[in-house]
């Protein structure tokens, strides 16, 4: 989940399409981090991003001892980039 800090701030001092121009261009960007990190969009909601990383049934480093640590880890992955 990403929430964009002191959002109605920043939009109160720019135009509409200014707003609609950095929310395209910043989601624009987490959705080629999702797809290179296989991490799944689920949302937009406002300038809120919703996505999380769903289990792979194909993915061999995918195992059932994992309790879900390849999952956090490709998140992480996702954040550090």
């Amino acid at each position: 989940f990403v929430d964009i800090v002191g959002f109605s701030r920043i939009a109160a001092g720019v135009t509409p399409l200014k707003v609609m121009d950095m929310l395209q261009n910043l989601f624009s960007r987490f959705d080629l981090l999702c797809e290179k990190h296989g991490v799944q969009k689920l949302d937009t909601v406002g300038d809120a991003y919703i996505a999380c990383a769903l289990d792979d049934d194909d993915d061999e480093n995918n195992r059932e001892d994992d309790n879900g640590k390849s999952r956090a880890l490709c998140c992480l992955n996702l954040a550090k980039d």
